[in-house]
């Protein structure tokens, strides 16, 4: 994949491979393949570098929304949103 990315992206990008573990969230426009499911070229207009969660951290997110699936498990939700995909 090509990522593109304007030059004042360019020390957050490098600050980011500092540390193993760090985490980059992206935003920008992509270009995919015919069928829209391989990405291959991005076109980065905004980016931010961050730790990642600690395990105790992640471990916390679950249950902070205990409605969210309704009747559904978890398992069961993320099931029908990928057959929404297709």
């Amino acid at each position: 994949m090509k990522c593109l990315y304007p030059d004042e992206l360019y020390a957050t990008l490098v600050g980011a491979f500092q540390e193993r573990t760090t985490v980059v969230h992206a935003a920008g426009a992509g270009s995919f393949v015919k069928g829209g499911r391989v990405l291959v070229e991005m076109r980065v207009e905004w980016l931010d570098a961050v730790r990642p969660l600690s395990s105790d951290e992640f471990d916390r997110l679950f249950g902070g929304s205990p409605d969210f699936t309704g009747e559904m498990t978890t398992g069961q939700y993320i099931e029908d949103i990928r057959a929404g995909w297709n």
